[in-house]
């Protein structure tokens, strides 16, 4: 999921904020929300509920690992 992957990302961004000293100003975490093919697939969040999920996992890892300051945090729709 978008959220879990922006929970990575920003554990990504602190260790390399801490081993070469740089500021991470932007994550782009690229496309955005899925849409399901068939009729077996789970119905996708609204896109409110895709957002909040992916936006609260993010600021959460981003006090996890001391990402400060947090990166702005993109994705394309």
């Amino acid at each position: 999921s978008f959220a879990r992957a922006a929970a990575v990302v920003a554990e990504l961004a602190a260790e390399v904020v801490r081993e070469d000293d740089v500021v991470v100003p932007e994550i782009n975490l690229g496309g955005g929300l899925g849409v399901p093919y068939t009729a077996d697939e789970l119905a996708a969040p609204s896109i409110t509920a895709f957002g909040r999920e992916t936006r609260a996992n993010f600021a959460d890892a981003c006090a996890t690992f001391h990402l400060d300051p947090a990166p702005a945090l993109t994705i394309e729709a």
